[in-house]
């Protein structure tokens, strides 16, 4: 029991209409349809990320799952680090020819004051495939990917929404409450009026996503899941396998982020180099290489405060929050 066609462009939701099937979204649309409450789901990308966007769930993240009856299906996917794996974090000088490993930080022993779940090291890379397959499997929720949200219009009774699919053809959708799960520059949150406070930190990173067996290799100071230089850089293993995140403070203008793009391989070499040379290994291939700003935001609302009530916002699009290391 999905949404009801009314005509070639307006389609009744019985239930909530959701905007934005990043993992908020679908964990939206799964849990309601758990409660059996069937729902909407739209989304303007018609494929699941591939950008490295966290990769670590936190323990009530992964406590969320638990309650839905998840989290050992999500713990099994391809891609997901074992729990017997090496979770420490490192500080070092450098990897080179001095290297010194200045403290590791060593997770406690699990003397029952722990969350009822431990994380999960995951990348939203497998997060996002996992509950989209679970979204298409449920009957209780109806999949629109490749809708771009346009507009919305709110009421007593509930709220249209205009879309656009890949055709560019115009869709409406009427339905009796809106969620807004899209994202950080929410186009949901614009439509309703709602202002996020806040500003982006002032600092930047570049941010170059890659690949290299060799590293794994090597494997300086055995093995590790952050990797901290003390110039101010650090590394995320992201897999456990051959899959790496290295993360350097940069300046923000323009000139400068052009330069390091041109050559994106001197990153991944200086971060473990740290004070010492740049630490050079086999990069096998380089994924994505960005600058990117930590934002910090809060919504001055969670809900649409025109007398209506009938959008809500969840997710990014409610508050922007740096993921401090991966996590979500």
């Amino acid at each position: 029991m999905g949404s009801i066609q009314i005509d070639d462009t307006i389609q009744f939701s019985p239930g909530p209409l959701i905007v934005g099937a990043g993992p908020v979204g679908m964990l939206t649309a799964l849990r309601l349809a758990q409660l059996g409450v069937p729902c909407t789901l739209c989304e303007m990308n018609t494929e699941t990320t591939y950008w490295p966007k966290m990769d670590h769930n936190s323990c009530h993240t992964m406590e969320v799952l638990r309650i839905m009856g998840l989290v050992e299906e999500y713990r099994q996917q391809p891609g997901a680090v074992p729990q017997h794996s090496d979770w420490d974090p490192i500080f070092f000088n450098t990897c080179g020819l001095k290297k010194k490993l200045v403290s590791r930080w060593i997770h406690a022993n699990n003397d029952g004051s722990q969350p009822a779940e431990p994380g999960q090291r995951c990348s939203q890379i497998v997060l996002e495939a996992f509950l989209k397959k679970r979204c298409l499997a449920e009957p209780l929720i109806t999949t629109h990917f490749g809708y771009k949200f346009v507009s919305l219009g709110e009421d007593n009774e509930g709220a249209t929404a205009t879309f656009r699919d890949m055709d560019n053809h115009e869709k409406m959708i009427r339905t009796p409450y809106l969620v807004g799960a899209d994202g950080a520059q929410s186009r949901v949150r614009k439509s309703v009026g709602i202002q996020l406070q806040g500003r982006p930190l002032p600092a930047a990173f570049f941010m170059v996503h890659f690949q290299s067996k060799e590293l794994t290799k090597l494997s300086p100071f055995c093995k590790w899941w952050h990797a901290f230089g003390l110039h101010g850089g650090f590394m995320i293993d992201q897999d456990d396998v051959d899959t790496y995140t290295c993360h350097e403070p940069c300046s923000a203008d323009a000139a400068t982020i052009r330069k390091l793009q041109e050559h994106p391989e001197e990153t991944p070499y200086r971060v473990p180099g740290s004070l010492g040379k740049p630490y050079k290994f086999k990069i096998d291939k380089i994924m994505l290489a960005n600058a990117w700003r930590p934002n910090f935001g809060l919504a001055d609302s969670y809900v649409s405060r025109d007398g209506h009530g009938r959008v809500f916002l969840c997710g990014d699009a409610a508050y922007r929050n740096a993921p401090h290391g991966g996590y979500i």
